[in-house]
């Protein structure tokens, strides 16, 4: 709290968390959202195929699984899709000796391991239907779910694909997507005929590609790179 009072410039990751501060520190502070990198891929609308009528969905989740909560969702997500007849693709660190003992030792789940940052964003533009942005429900990681961010909403909303936010009321990802409505599909409840509600609204052609060139519009406001650079750039120069 001292070096927070202190500091000449304050940079929050998202609005609630600069919120928070302000009430835990009395001193105001900048949002500066996570950002894509320089050279990003860039794409002015969602892809031809989302308003085909494709059956069955391909959901695609990008990141670490590094607690409980992520487990669940991903658990649960895999099972509501195995009853569509779709699929759930995870790109990142995890590995066939660890799919065992996550829980995600399931038919409809297939591992896509690292990849760049450009490479994630071609390879999910090519492969998936919907992005899948879960935050934990767990109480004893409310306080990062309130104040942090998911970073992965910046490449997410490169794609050009409709996003899939499940987490609570309280978690920045819902409360992002509500204060920009029609940017996701939000569910605040962990059973699964809420998520399969969801999905079946996802199955709409006309629904997905409304969802994507929102998130396509928001993203470029919010995560590009250059709107961290003027934001970053505007306040450390005081202009």
């Amino acid at each position: 709290g001292c070096a927070y009072r202190q500091a000449t410039a304050r940079f929050c990751c998202s609005p609630f968390m600069m919120e928070e501060y302000q009430r835990r520190y009395g001193a105001g502070g900048t949002v500066l959202y996570p950002s894509r990198a320089a050279d990003a891929p860039q794409f002015d609308a969602p892809p031809d195929r989302l308003l085909k009528n494709k059956e069955p969905l391909t959901v695609a989740f990008a990141g670490s699984i590094n607690s409980g909560g992520y487990a669940r969702a991903l658990q649960n997500l895999a099972h509501v899709l195995e009853g569509m007849g779709g699929r759930l693709l995870i790109f990142g660190p995890l590995r066939e000796a660890d799919v065992a003992g996550s829980g995600l030792s399931r038919g409809n789940i297939e591992l896509r391991g690292m990849v760049s940052s450009a490479e994630l964003i071609n390879r999910l533009r090519a492969e998936a239907d919907v992005l899948f942005v879960p935050m934990s429900f767990d109480s004893i990681e409310a306080p990062n779910m309130k104040m942090g961010f998911p970073s992965k909403l910046t490449d997410y909303t490169a794609v050009g694909l409709p996003l899939l936010v499940q987490g609570p009321d309280y978690c920045s990802a819902a409360r992002w997507a509500r204060d920009h409505p029609g940017v996701a599909e939000v569910v605040t409840g962990e059973t699964p005929t809420e998520l399969s509600r969801a999905l079946e609204r996802l199955r709409v052609p006309a629904h997905r590609r409304l969802l994507a060139e929102n998130a396509l519009r928001k993203g470029k406001e919010f995560f590009s790179h250059a709107a961290a650079e003027r934001i970053l750039f505007s306040r450390l120069i005081g202009k």
